[in-house]
């Protein structure tokens, strides 16, 4: 399983139709921010790469969003072992989780 921690900066006139489309997102959860028009979501998914996807399809394109920054990351324990091992194998880049 991975776990993704993004803050999500919206247009402030679309904040609220913005968190409706993500309540409606599977593998997503919404945490409060004190920031005006920013929200915290939670992106749980399957692997690193099912994560990915769901950040770059659905949740940086939803209309309104302005930026999401990912903050934080918590891997699968076997996918972190493996990391550990090789660490040149791990991948560094979007590009390398596709």
């Amino acid at each position: 399983m991975t776990v993704v921690g993004v803050i999500v900066r919206a247009e402030a006139d679309r904040f609220e139709e913005v968190c409706a489309r993500f309540e409606a997102l599977d593998g997503v959860q919404m945490l409060p921010l004190e920031e005006p028009s920013c929200v915290g979501l939670v992106l749980i998914a399957d692997t690193v790469k099912q994560a990915h996807r769901l950040l770059r399809e659905q949740i940086e394109t939803t209309p309104g969003v302005l930026t999401a920054w990912p903050v934080q990351v918590n891997l699968d324990p076997v996918i972190q072992d493996q990391v550990i091992q090789d660490p040149e194998a791990a991948p560094t880049t979007a590009a390398q989780v596709h």
